[in-house]
């Protein structure tokens, strides 16, 4: 441990302590300022707001005693001007991309003194720097706010880089304590003096984050099994003909053990997506004829392109899709999907995947009663869907 690491150790406690003596750690915190500045790390801190961060100490407090080595500021070392008898300081600031913000603190208070015993009841807050006399009276002083309050100035914009975002908080700052009778161009330094210490703490924290992913990736690597030279990867998992993947206890993916179930498949792909679009141009062309009577320019009103997919009565053929600009095209769509769809669908017939004979369909209380009940007569249950039920569709067919 070197001899700064050693005397930031004993500042950090000696702040930390109620007994010591304010004024006396200004000149050793200012010592360790200076390390810091110089870019010489303290107890692992490459940051005045880190070492804080690291002992539990407000950046705030360590300010106050390395400018005038007490909690209370002299009038001579305040660097924020009284305007009207309101003090005017920062409270709280971060700025990174895309956002960030800095809070700004004023009041305006009066001190009364008041003479009484050490022991005897006072309000909260009231302190006193005089020894009692030998009757134990002493002056105690008391803090009277008339105003109080803190203002917070905002940035959020995610095409902005950090630097744009800190120039916009100062602007902003300055506008608005302006119009608030507050600004003094003193803010500058102690805005810079924030943005300053904000900006080596994050890029401290960049650094460990990368460390700590550098030293992750390194763990990951270490845990992997590495293979000798010239021994190919296991394909224990890949099929033997195609070389893809397969079920886990299979030699062959299953479009290689079944092609013709594999070409079905791949099929019933295509079909379905050509009748979904079938039936998004038929109906959209029914709202075109019939809804609008053939005017295009209001039916583009009524689907607008900047809506989502949800616009439709029907699913679109593809997601984001948006009505071409002219009725040609619309019609040319409609035509190239009904024509898509026929084509696939003589496709299927003629492969006999698909088949143009009638459903057997039957109502699941019969299936449930045929199923329970062996050489019964079960009274058959009428389909609504059925033939049965709609004699005219039957005899339209040619049954």
């Amino acid at each position: 441990m070197t001899n700064i690491d050693k005397l930031g150790e004993e500042v950090a406690a000696r702040i930390k302590s109620a007994e010591t003596d304010r004024a006396s750690i200004a000149p050793d915190l200012r010592k360790i300022w200076a390390a810091l500045d110089a870019k010489q790390s303290v107890n692992g801190c490459s940051s005045k707001k880190a070492w804080a961060d690291k002992f539990g100490v407000t950046m705030r407090y360590c300010q106050y005693l390395v400018r005038d080595g007490s909690r209370q500021r002299k009038k001579e070392a305040n660097p924020v001007r009284v305007l009207d008898g309101v003090k005017v300081g920062l409270r709280d600031y971060h700025a990174d991309a895309g956002e960030g913000w800095v809070s700004v603190e004023f009041e305006k208070a009066r001190i009364e003194t008041y003479k009484g015993k050490m022991n005897e009841p006072r309000e909260n807050g009231d302190w006193s720097y005089t020894p009692a006399d030998k009757n134990g009276i002493l002056d105690w002083q008391h803090k009277i706010v008339e105003i109080g309050g803190n203002v917070r100035f905002t940035i959020e914009d995610g095409t902005f880089t950090q630097e744009q975002i800190v120039a916009g908080l100062l602007k902003k700052m300055r506008e608005g304590l302006k119009i608030m009778h507050l600004w003094d161009d003193k803010l500058v330094a102690e805005f810079e003096e924030y943005a300053k210490e904000d900006a080596e703490y994050q890029a401290e924290r960049k650094e460990s984050r990368s460390q700590s992913a550098k030293k992750a990736a390194q763990t990951r690597k270490a845990r992997q099994v590495v293979q000798p030279t010239g021994v190919k990867k296991s394909r224990k998992s890949l099929c033997e003909k195609c070389g893809k993947r397969k079920p886990r206890k299979a030699t062959l993916c299953d479009a290689c053990k079944n092609p013709q179930l594999a070409e079905q498949a791949d099929y019933m792909k295509k079909f379905r997506a050509a009748k979904r679009a079938a039936k998004f141009f038929g109906g959209m062309y029914m709202e075109f004829a019939n809804g609008v009577n053939r005017d295009y320019k209001r039916f583009l009103e009524l689907y607008r392109p900047d809506g989502d997919d949800r616009k439709y009565p029907w699913t679109p053929p593809q997601k984001g899709y948006s009505l071409p600009k002219t009725e040609k095209e619309f019609l040319a769509q409609n035509d190239a999907a009904s024509e898509e769809f026929n084509k696939l669908l003589d496709e299927g017939i003629a492969k006999g995947v698909l088949t143009t004979a009638p459903r057997e369909t039957q109502h699941p209380a019969a299936k449930a009663l045929a199923a329970t009940v062996d050489g019964a007569d079960v009274p058959q249950v009428c389909d609504e869907s059925s033939d049965a039920a709609y004699p005219r569709r039957a005899a339209a067919r040619g049954d």
